[in-house]
Formats: C-alpha cells, sequence, structure tokens
C-alpha cells in the first residue's frame, strides 16, 4: 500500500528536527553512521500526534559533519542539547552507531530518560563482529566518495519511496566517517554498562540483520528490564523497511513507560 508523508510537519532547526507538540512526552532518535536526520521520517510524522520527537544529526554528519565523532563528546553535546531545550526526561532510542550511543547516554545519565530502544545495535562489537567494521574502515579509505554517493542515491532510491529516500539523498551519505569510528567501537563493551540501566529497554532488529540479531539474546539475557521484538522480513533499517509495524512496537513501548 502507498504511503505518503506529510512533511510539512516536520520543523527543521540546523541541526535537528522536530514533530509533534511541545506539551507532550518526548522521544530522542538517533541515526546510523553514514546516513542523517532523515531516516527518521516516517517515526516523525506517524508518531508526532501524541509525542514529541527529535531527531538531531550525530557528530560527523551531514549540518556536523565537519566535527569530529567521540562517544565522549557526542555524549556530552546530547546532554547540552537536551538542558539547554528544557526537555525533560525522554525516551532515547538509536540505530546502529546511534543505538551505541544511545546505550552510552542513559548509562551515563539515567535520570534524564525514561527509557531505551535499541535498534540494529545489539552485539558487541568484538571478536569477529568486529570484522565488517575493519572492512568497512578499510573499504571507506581507498573508496572514490562520489562514485559511492551515486551509488547509495540508486541503491536507495531503489529499495525506498521518494518521500522516504529523497530527503536522505539531498541530506547526504558521510561515509568518511567511518573509519574514524573503528577504533571508536571495535573492541568497546557496550553492553557491561547497560546492566546496572534499570529503566525500560526495547531492543528491536529486523530479521534480516543477521549480524546483529546474533546478540540479541546475550542482551536480553544481560538487560534486567528488557524485552526483544523481531520485524519480519526486514534488514538492518527496519525503520524503514517495515515503518507501520516498526511505529506500532515503538509507540506500545513509550505508552507502556512511567513518564513522572
Amino acid at each position: 500500500m502507498s504511503k505518503t508523508y506529510n512533511q510539512k510537519q516536520i520543523i527543521e532547526y540546523e541541526h535537528y528536527d522536530v514533530s509533534g507538540s511541545e506539551n507532550t512526552k518526548t522521544m530522542l532518535l538517533l541515526h546510523g553512521s553514514g546516513v542523517n536526520r532523515k531516516i527518521w521520517i516516517p517515526q516523525m510524522i506517524a508518531l508526532s500526534h501524541t509525542y514529541r520527537i527529535l531527531a538531531p544529526d550525530m557528530l560527523g554528519h551531514a549540518s556536523r559533519r565537519q566535527e569530529k565523532f567521540t562517544f565522549k563528546t557526542a555524549v556530552t553535546e546530547l546532554n547540552s542539547f537536551i538542558e539547554q531545550n528544557n526537555y525533560g526526561k525522554l525516551l532515547v532510542a538509536g540505530l546502529s552507531l546511534g543505538g551505541y550511543l544511545a546505550s552510552e547516554f542513559v548509562c551515563q545519565y539515567p535520570d534524564k530518560t525514561t527509557g531505551l530502544v535499541l535498534i540494529g545495535s545489539s552485539a558487541t562489537p568484538r571478536g569477529y563482529i568486529t570484522i565488517p567494521y575493519h572492512l568497512l574502515a578499510f573499504f571507506y579509505r581507498i573508496i572514490d566518495y562520489g562514485w559511492l554517493v551515486k551509488y547509495n542515491a540508486s541503491s536507495w532510491r531503489s529499495k525506498y519511496k521518494p518521500e522516504v529516500a529523497e530527503p536522505v539523498i539531498e541530506a547526504g551519505f558521510y561515509h568518511a566517517v567511518v573509519p574514524q569510528l573503528e577504533s571508536e567501537i571495535g573492541g568497546k563493551d557496550f553492553l557491561s554498562k547497560l546492566k546496572t540501566y534499570e529503566k525500560p529497554v526495547l531492543i528491536i532488529n529486523g530479521e534480516k540483520d543477521h549480524i546483529f540479531r546474533r546478540g540479541e539474546r546475550l542482551y536480553r539475557k544481560s538487560i534486567r528490564n528488557s524485552r526483544i521484538v523481531v520485524i519480519k522480513n526486514a534488514g538492518h533499517m527496519c525503520n524503514l523497511d517495515a515503518p507501520e509495524e516498526f511505529n506500532k512496537h515503538l509507540r506500545e513501548f513509550a505508552d507502556s513507560l512511567s513518564w513522572d
């Protein structure tokens, strides 16, 4: 079934987008590496009736492409962003790199959060799991970025509808940041800190996201107040591959939280 998103509901600022009322509960959505905040348009539209949705560009990407990404700096920047805008407690959700950043943030500032959603980021990047990161880092060091951008644009247009693909393509792809992430992600233990996080955690993976699904049971077993949702026929970008099902699970989880 064809679906058109009314992007007039989204307010654009220099470094982030926002949708929904100022008087509603707030979700913070963090994108993955190499892309930008526009990957969240289906969620920003569908959930804006009951929630305020924030989607910032991360360091090293899009409007912040000149700034180097480190987890330490990124967590500090997120905290400043939240405090300056007086957002109160948030549900923090992240895809891939955004999920690892969300993990770091909620563990450092648990009192500023009401829950956590990990999307395609339930794998501890150690041992053989780090191989894809090393291969990508090597690939992006030698690749012609002009060709890669054209390839990405073609790939997105073939996979997603124009209202989903075109905003992401227009905002750009930022694979130059990937080699910087090799040392930031590889070998880092994100899970141990989450064992002490007491708020509810939802782990969402696409059925076909085989790399990150390998760790989902360990994450579920290790994080005390967590559960897993697997979205059928979806890959790593499960929020775009199956937006209606993804939105349903995200909304149900948000509705179940204690926001006081």
